[in-house]
C-alpha cells in the first residue's frame, strides 16, 4: 500500500530492549512494504537485544550510546525540567522535515518530538495502563504533575495512539479526552510466529506444562503464579511451569521458589529471542499480570492456539473478551491455583479450549491490524 506523497516518517522508541512494545515495532516494520516508505529510527538509548533486527531500509539514527547519561539526562528532565542538552541532540540529528513524527512508547521522551523544528503531524502511542499499573498511577496521582503533561505535552500532540480500548479508558481516567485518539492493537507477524516456532526443538513434556512470558518485574506477578503452584503441589497435582524473561527481580523469584520447594515444578528458563518453540511446545499459557495494556505474548500464544490462563486486568481481559476466549482468573493465588488445575482437570478437553483461543486470535489477525496502522502513517486519526 502507497502513503499519500511517499511521506517521510520518524520513529522514536527509547531503546531496543526485549519488550512487547519493541517486537510490535519490529512486526510493523517487517510488514510494511518499506520500498514506499522513507522511515527513520531513531532510538533514544542504542541498545537492546533488537539493534541487530532493524530492516536494512529503515534509516537507524541512535541518539545516545551512553544508557547512564541518558537515565541522568531524563533525571533532570523529570525533575527539574532541564532540557538543554536533549534539545540539542534532537536538533542536531533529528534535523529532517518529516510529515510524521511519532513517539511510539508514550513517556518523557515523547517530549523529545515536540523539541523537533519539523512542522509536521506529532503523535504518541500508548503501551501502557496508567491508572492500574502502580509505576504510572503514583506520579499521575500529584495533580500539579498532571496538569504539566496534560499542558505541555498531550494537547500538543495531533493524535494520542492507544493498544487497547482499555488502555485508553484508563488514560482518559488519568487525563481526560483530547480530540483525536484511535485505538489500533499491536501486530504480531503470525507468518513469522508460525515459521520460526520451528527453528529449534523444544523437547515436550511428559506432564501439563504452562508457559509464560515476560520481563520479571512486579506487574508480572510472578510471585503469585508460584504461590498458585505451590498450592497445587500440596494437593498432589503433578505439572511443570516454565517462566521466559529476565528482570531485576530474578534472584528474589528464584529464592521464593528454592523455599518453597518447587525447583522440580517451575523453571526459569530466561530471556529468549525465540520464545516461539517453547510456546508451541507447551499446554497452556499463563499470564498472572496485575495490568498490561495489550499483551504481545498473549496474542502470540493465542496465535498458536494454546489454552489461556490469564488474570482479571486491563488489556488481558480484552484480549479473552472477558472470559470467552480463555479462563479469567481473579488476582489471587487461590483464583489462579483454580484456574490452573481447571485445565490440568480437563486435559483431554484442551483442544476444545485451543480452538477458543484461536477464534479470539481473528480478531486481531495481522491484515486487519496492518490498515489501521498504515491508517495512522498517513495521519488519518478518526
Amino acid at each position: 500500500m502507497l502513503l499519500k506523497n511517499n511521506k517521510r516518517i520518524l520513529i522514536l522508541i527509547p531503546s531496543l530492549v526485549g519488550g512487547g512494545a519493541e517486537r510490535a515495532l519490529l512486526n510493523l516494520l517487517n510488514l510494511l512494504d518499506l520500498k514506499q516508505y522513507s522511515i527513520d529510527l531513531a532510538v533514544v538509548s542504542y541498545r537492546g537485544i533488537y539493534t541487530n533486527q532493524i530492516p536494512s531500509e529503515v534509516n537507524v539514527i541512535p541518539m545516545f550510546k551512553n544508557d547512564l547519561l541518558v537515565r541522568f539526562l531524563a533525571y533532570l528532565q523529570k525533575r527539574i525540567g532541564w532540557t538543554f542538552w536533549f534539545k540539542y541532540v534532537v536538533r542536531k540529528k533529528l534535523n529532517r522535515d518529516y510529515e510524521l513524527s511519532i513517539s511510539y512508547i508514550d513517556g518523557n521522551f515523547t517530549n523529545l518530538i515536540l523539541m523537533m523544528r519539523s512542522p509536521g503531524n506529532k503523535v504518541s502511542w500508548v503501551h501502557s495502563s496508567y491508572e492500574s499499573y502502580s509505576n504510572f498511577s503514583k506520579f499521575y496521582q500529584n495533580n500539579r504533575y498532571k496538569t504539566k503533561l496534560i499542558n505541555n505535552r498531550y494537547q500538543k500532540l495531533d493524535a494520542i495512539v492507544f493498544v487497547s480500548q482499555d488502555s485508553k479508558k484508563e488514560f482518559i481516567n488519568v487525563f481526560g479526552e483530547f480530540p483525536k485518539m484511535p485505538v489500533v492493537y499491536n501486530i504480531v507477524n503470525e507468518k513469522n510466529i508460525l515459521a520460526q516456532k520451528n527453528a529449534f526443538e523444544v523437547e515436550k513434556s511428559s506432564i501439563i506444562t504452562f508457559v509464560t512470558i515476560g520481563s520479571l518485574y512486579p506487574v508480572k506477578a510472578y510471585d503469585k503464579l508460584i504461590h498458585a503452584s505451590k498450592l497445587l503441589v500440596d494437593k498432589g497435582l503433578k505439572f511443570k511451569v516454565q517462566i521466559l524473561g529476565k528482570g531485576f527481580l530474578e534472584r528474589e523469584l528464584k529464592a521464593l521458589v528454592s523455599s518453597l520447594g518447587l525447583e522440580k515444578t517451575i523453571d526459569f528458563v530466561g530471556f529468549k529471542p525465540n520464545p516461539y518453540p517453547y510456546l508451541d511446545a507447551s499446554d497452556i499459557f499463563i499470564m498472572t499480570s496485575k495490568s498490561e495494556a495489550l499483551p504481545v505474548s498473549l496474542m502470540e500464544a493465542m496465535i498458536l492456539g494454546k489454552p489461556i490462563i490469564v488474570t482479571n486486568c486491563s488489556g488481558c481481559r480484552e484480549l479473552v473478551g472477558n472470559g470467552k476466549f480463555g479462563q479469567m482468573a481473579e488476582q489471587t493465588n487461590k483464583s489462579i491455583a483454580d484456574k490452573m488445575e481447571f485445565l490440568i482437570q480437563k486435559k483431554e478437553d484442551l483442544g476444545y479450549y485451543s480452538d477458543l483461543s484461536k477464534r479470539g486470535a481473528s480478531l486481531f489477525k495481522d491484515d486487519i491490524v496492518l490498515k489501521k496502522n498504515i491508517s495512522i502513517l498517513e495521519c488519518n486519526f478518526e
